[in-house]
């Protein structure tokens, strides 16, 4: 199926580079919480989630040099507690 419109949700400009960065992307309820390096940046609401495995797009065209780790999809929401848990896990 396609999409009827691509949304940006949300641009971090502060990301330190040459170091690993945590991404969590929570939704639940028709909430959406972001988390950068454990800390909440985001919350927003009114967008329906698509809700099949796609593309996942970082940065962009030229944009960045680096890798991605790892990508992990739950299949519950997670809680402030969890998430803590496993940056503190992963960062090491």
């Amino acid at each position: 199926s396609e999409y009827l419109s691509d949304v940006i949700i949300h641009e971090e400009r502060n990301i330190k580079l040459q170091k690993w960065n945590n991404l969590v992307i929570n939704y639940a309820n028709g909430v959406y919480d972001i988390f950068i390096n454990n800390e909440l940046v985001n919350t927003f609401s009114g967008i329906v989630p698509y809700m099949e495995y796609s593309d996942l797009v970082i940065g962009e065209n030229r944009g960045i040099t680096g890798g991605i780790r790892d990508v992990i999809y739950y299949p519950y929401y997670l809680s402030k507690k969890k998430i803590k848990d496993d940056y503190n896990k992963l960062k090491k």
